[in-house]
């Protein structure tokens, strides 16, 4: 209705001021501009008398100093628009005016075609259902045809002659979602409206709600290397895409040769001569390895090739002489050189035996989980080994799983288990080299037990200490005692 409005007001200002005096009637934008004579205004293509003289349904244009039926889609910014055809009662402006927004606007002279949109993407024609060229009308006026529309058109009632009836308000587009719709022109017929946008159509309509366009294509995963991100989904709107996964997070992508779930790997098991392992990258490389004869020492070995960990024969407890490695990288001491001396005593406990030597060492062979060689090593040994530290030594004796020795100098010293505390020390851990017995000195004579130890003193006392559960101790209890105990007999002269 608002189109046929127009229409008549142009006919009728055309056939007052235009004639073959200059006015044009209905011309192109170009045309119309530089063809209207004095006292006349281009308004789309049609020049139109300048007055200030508006009627109740006109507005007066202060720019073009003509009066105008206001219009949202008149290519006018008219006095309650924002700009044009948006703002005030035209909504709000979504955005400035385009060549594919679906309006006439700007210095259009059609629908997103004409002035500085060009011509529209096919040759504007009278049968394309839009409003282009120097048409009044969708369709009609101008070069084409005049707009006839039925006398009732635009009463909202669909009479004779009429496919639709639009009560004056002519809709040109379909609402946003709809990718075609039919709308009712100025002549109350049916013809494709404009669309107005959808989604997925790679525009992002905020006026339908749209945070984002995903152009068909909706996106669900993040890239790969991110660990979150926005993502637009099949509504259009942002939301929190899946993980397109990352390296170490456990999971192989496509693009990694392997994942190492947050620990990369680069070192080959102990043992392995070559592997592969996942890096920091999730790439497969070569790893580093370590095993038995590469020379370097790990943790689980005694030694490796020539490096020894800094032992000696000496500090094994082995005499002197030259120490080396074994292929099995554990100490061999058979090129170390015998302690001299005539063996004068042997102690048999269980699972081991030592002698006493004629120049005070005592070598010992046997079992050793427990310490009970007295070598500084739990290991066993199928030949004898020098005890450490022990060289003026004048008894020994063996119990069932440790050691003990008289020195010269009247004191004790025992080496081995110590569960029972047979050892005399406060402690209770087992001992691989001797140690003092404190609180027992001038010892005459010393005797070792399953699990405990006693010990003769000048002047006939004696002391005991270890297992006492059937009163081995002789102290009047059935406690052990970690700690030499006085006996309760005196006078003795020999223990054995």
């Amino acid at each position: 209705m608002r189109f046929l409005n127009m229409f008549l007001v142009a006919t009728a200002l055309l056939a007052i001021g235009c004639g073959d005096d200059g006015k044009k009637k209905t011309l192109g934008a170009q045309q119309c501009a530089e063809a209207c004579a004095e006292g006349f205004s281009c308004v789309g293509t049609t020049c139109v008398e300048q007055t200030t003289d508006c009627k109740a349904n006109e507005e007066f244009n202060p720019r073009l100093n003509v009066c105008l039926v206001p219009s949202c889609d008149n290519g006018i910014k008219d006095s309650a628009e924002d700009d044009i055809d948006c703002g005030g009662p035209c909504d709000v402006c979504d955005v400035l005016p385009t060549c594919e927004d679906g309006r006439e606007n700007g210095d259009e002279t059609g629908v997103d075609c004409g002035g500085s949109c060009d011509a529209c993407g096919t040759a504007a024609t009278c049968t394309d259902d839009i409003q282009n060229g120097n048409e009044t009308g969708v369709d009609c006026g101008g070069t084409c045809s005049p707009c006839v529309a039925p006398e009732t058109c635009g009463d909202d009632k669909v009479d004779d002659g009429e496919d639709c009836d639009a009560n004056g308000s002519v809709q040109l587009s379909c609402v946003y979602g709809q990718m075609s719709c039919e709308v009712c022109n100025a002549q109350c017929k049916l013809v494709p409206g404009q669309v107005a946008g959808y989604c997925g159509d790679g525009q992002t309509q905020t006026n339908g709600g749209e945070t984002c366009d995903h152009n068909g294509s909706p996106m669900i995963a993040c890239a790969y290397g991110e660990a979150s991100c926005q993502v637009c989904n099949t509504q259009c709107k942002l939301v929190a895409g899946t993980s397109g996964g990352t390296c170490g997070d456990g999971v192989k992508q496509s693009v990694e040769a392997c994942d190492h779930n947050g620990s990369p790997a680069t070192a080959c098991l102990y043992g392995q001569m070559s592997c592969q392992v996942c890096n920091s990258q999730c790439n497969l490389t070569a790893g580093t390895t370590t095993y038995c004869g590469d020379g370097l020492r790990q943790a689980s070995e005694a030694c490796d090739g020539s490096n020894l960990n800094n032992a000696t024969c000496s500090s094994l407890g082995a005499g002197t002489g030259t120490l080396s490695c074994s292929a099995t990288c554990t100490y061999n001491t058979a090129a170390c050189a015998v302690a001299t001396g005539a063996v004068v005593e042997l102690a048999t406990g269980y699972a081991h035996t030592c002698a006493r030597l004629s120049n005070g060492t005592v070598k010992c062979w046997g079992r050793n989980d427990d310490g009970r060689l007295g070598n500084n090593t739990f290991t066993d040994s199928a030949y004898p080994v020098l005890v450490s530290g022990l060289t003026d030594a004048v008894q020994i004796s063996a119990g069932g799983y440790h050691t003990c020795a008289r020195r010269a100098t009247g004191a004790v010293m025992c080496w081995g288990g110590n569960f029972d505390g047979q050892l005399g020390t406060v402690s209770g851990l087992d001992s691989p080299v001797p140690v003092t017995i404190n609180g027992v000195s001038n010892a005459t004579h010393i005797a070792a037990g399953t699990s405990f130890t006693c010990a003769s003193v000048s002047g006939g006392s004696a002391y005991c200490w270890g297992d006492n559960a059937y009163g081995q101790l002789a102290d009047g209890s059935n406690l052990d005692s970690n700690t030499p105990t006085l006996t309760t007999f005196f006078n003795a002269t020999q223990m054995s």
